[in-house]
């Protein structure tokens, strides 16, 4: 059986589209006459034709993971909880997605696999704690606790975004006003006065030129970083490893990264220890989960390294992109005897830490943002009246 996505009309001349199993293209289309629909475009999940890649959000994710465990803890099997669950998503899109999984886990591929095939766990932890737990036959627990992990995230990143909101707005309205000013108004009203048969004063058309170069290299450079950060994104492993110790090195965002890859390895590795997998295998996942390519370039070493009696403490002091703190919550919890909840606590720690750079950062941000500002506006101001008093002067005598 295979999962189509058909477009048509009913037997009343309105439009239908939704999503229809079947065995071959030919069985979905007499299926949906037999029901009164004229297929007008029919196309197999599995094809990705006219399919938007957007992503799934995390608490979207979330939700699903729940009930996926939640039917799974009933007896269901994974691929009849998929089916279940596709009937009860709003919204379509996620419904394809679903739909798509649905039909790689019928031709035997993985639950992990089949979710990351059809865009629905993207995130590099989310995919290793799934496998765990189908390898470890504990795949509802650990479904439940990446849901968990999931939404302690998305509320992060909302926070994050929340406190980016402000300084973002005055940024662009700013710059906005500014580049109408200095492009638009203020060179129509000079020319104006010119016309007039007003001198400017000396300095006002430098003043303008400083403006705009200031204002274009400004942008050039918002430009270049968002190109970057795009760039970045299709890198391979070593191409993204060189741009992550390239932006190590710059002040505020190299610990903002380091405190964030540490949090998701130290939770990542509690979580994969409360699903019942051994410590090498949950270090090395864990590092490659971590989202550093620094770190998970040094996970088959870390993962020796404890295989041939080192303390996890030592294989995890010396990792690239990785707060060296965490080796001291690893000790505690070898001490203790509660690596799983020591590494809990500690990535509570490190996402604090994490919240306190984000901070730390906008407000370093907010009061340059405000210099800023004031410059423009003096800029302007210069620019405007010197010329308006020359013309008053003028007019005087």
């Amino acid at each position: 059986m295979r999962t189509y996505r058909y477009k048509g009309i009913t037997s009343a001349g309105s439009p239908a589209r939704g999503l229809i199993e079947a065995d071959n293209a030919k069985d979905a289309r007499t299926r949906l006459l037999s029901s009164g629909i004229i297929a007008e475009e029919l196309v197999p999940l599995g094809s990705r034709a006219g399919y938007r890649r957007t992503k799934m959000t995390r608490r979207a994710r979330a939700e699903l993971y729940r009930g996926l465990a939640d039917l799974m803890n009933a007896g269901m099997p994974a691929g009849q909880a998929l089916a279940s669950l596709r009937e009860t998503l709003p919204d379509q899109a996620a419904r394809l997605r679903v739909g798509m999984a649905l039909d790689r886990i019928r031709e035997g591929a993985s639950l992990a696999d089949a979710l990351a095939e059809a865009d629905i766990s993207y995130d590099e932890a989310e995919r290793i704690l799934i496998a765990a737990g189908e390898k470890s036959g504990q795949l509802a627990d650990l479904l439940l606790r990446t849901a968990g992990y999931l939404e302690r995230e998305a509320d992060l990143y909302e926070r994050v975004r929340t406190l980016c909101f402000y300084p973002l707005l005055v940024a662009v309205l700013a710059f906005g006003v500014a580049g109408l000013m200095f492009f638009v108004v203020l060179p129509r009203f000079l020319m104006v006065l010119q016309r007039a048969g007003v001198d400017l004063p000396a300095g006002t058309e430098t003043g303008l030129l400083v403006a705009r170069a200031v204002l274009v290299v400004v942008s050039a450079a918002v430009i270049l970083a968002g190109a970057f950060t795009f760039w970045t994104g299709r890198k391979d492993a070593q191409g993204k490893a060189s741009a992550e110790r390239l932006l190590q090195r710059i002040p505020m965002i190299g610990p903002l990264l380091t405190s964030r890859h540490t949090a998701r390895m130290a939770r990542t590795f509690s979580l994969l220890l409360k699903g019942g997998v051994d410590t090498v295998q949950a270090l090395r996942m864990s590092i490659e989960a971590s989202g550093s390519r620094l770190a998970a370039a040094m996970s088959g070493q870390a993962a020796a390294a404890v295989e041939h009696g080192a303390a996890v403490s030592e294989a995890v002091g010396n990792l690239p992109g990785i707060d060296q703190a965490i080796s001291r919550w690893c000790r505690i919890g070898e001490s203790s005897g509660d690596l799983a909840g020591a590494l809990e606590r500690g990535a509570e720690v490190f996402l604090r830490k994490w919240m306190r750079n984000a901070e730390r950062m906008v407000a370093t941000l907010e009061p340059l943002l405000v210099l800023g500002v004031g410059v423009l506006v003096l800029l302007v101001a210069v620019n405007l009246l010197l010329p308006v008093l020359r013309l008053s002067r003028s007019l005087a005598f």
